[in-house]
């Protein structure tokens, strides 16, 4: 199953692949295991929004291209970009308060 609660796990095997990462680089990037990757690749499970946006920022894309059957990124509003900016922004902000 590649598709659980509207997450499509495929997109990150794909985003993995194509920027020439193994599971567990891409496992060390989001400060997880590379067996959570796995799943969250299979659709055995849905990865947490910390996850997501992680995925999002580290690949450039929006976070609904994670849920999102249309493979063209550059579909979604500019407005979305600028909320995930801010959202990504706060994030790191309290990761370093930490």
């Amino acid at each position: 199953m590649l598709r659980r609660g509207g997450f499509i796990g495929l997109r990150i095997s794909e985003l993995r692949r194509r920027n020439g990462l193994s599971r567990t680089d891409l496992a060390e990037k989001l400060d997880c295991s590379s067996r959570d990757v796995f799943r969250y690749e299979h659709g055995l499970a849905v990865p947490p929004l910390a996850i997501i946006l992680r995925l999002s920022l580290l690949f450039g894309c929006p976070l609904e291209y994670f849920y999102s059957s249309s493979r063209n990124t550059r579909d979604f509003s500019r407005g979305i970009r600028a909320q995930k900016g801010k959202l990504a922004s706060s994030w790191v902000q309290s990761r370093d308060e930490e």
